[in-house]
């Protein structure tokens, strides 16, 4: 078990706990030891004395309270135990292919990422490519509606709906109304 306010195996590899910060979990071993450590590195944690082996296993958001947002993982899927509300109501721009950052809600080693969209009818599209074509996207809305892009339409249950697409700092949407919200639900790495 990991312990951020303590340094070194089965804690924090260097500094001092960070709010907002993107935490990897790696799993050490010494020869004869295992243990965990947490890094802000993806690729070279600072190892403690006399341990050589270390295998990357997950990462963690620790939130501006210094929390860590609570997850399950299961192999390398991992789904959020709480929502985490990317974009609101009001907050988009209608009619139009428009970028957000998703670097603050999935780990940027993600390969894919999941979200939960609820709306109010219409349609709402997302994609990691600024035409929404030719890449993986999704559309969704009430049946009878006006679509004004092309695609396989998904209706969502109870105005929600649930997709994946491939991970890129900044995505796409698409909508044509403002009254919605994005949350982050999972992601695979």
């Amino acid at each position: 078990t990991a312990t951020i306010t303590t340094s070194g195996d089965n804690g924090l590899d260097t500094g001092t706990e960070a709010a907002n910060t993107w935490y990897h979990i790696w799993v050490i071993w010494n020869g004869s030891t295992t243990a965990s450590l947490l890094s802000t590195s993806a690729t070279s944690p600072t190892m403690p004395s006399g341990y050589t082996h270390k295998q990357r296993v997950g990462v963690v958001r620790n939130n501006a309270a210094s929390n860590f947002i609570l997850f399950r993982q299961i192999g390398t899927s991992v789904r959020c135990e709480e929502g985490v509300t990317i974009l609101s109501s009001g907050s988009f721009t209608t009619n139009a292919w428009t970028a957000f950052s998703i670097t603050n809600f999935f780990p940027p080693t993600a390969r894919r990422v999941e979200m939960l969209v609820g709306f109010n009818g219409g349609e709402f599209a997302v994609s990691h490519r600024s035409d929404g074509f030719g890449g993986e996207y999704f559309r969704f809305g009430t049946q009878g509606s006006a679509y004004t892009f092309g695609g396989a339409l998904l209706t969502g249950r109870n105005n929600a709906a649930s997709y994946s697409v491939l991970y890129a700092p900044s995505l796409y949407y698409y909508t044509g109304h403002n009254t919605a919200t994005v949350q982050a639900s999972g992601w695979e790495f």
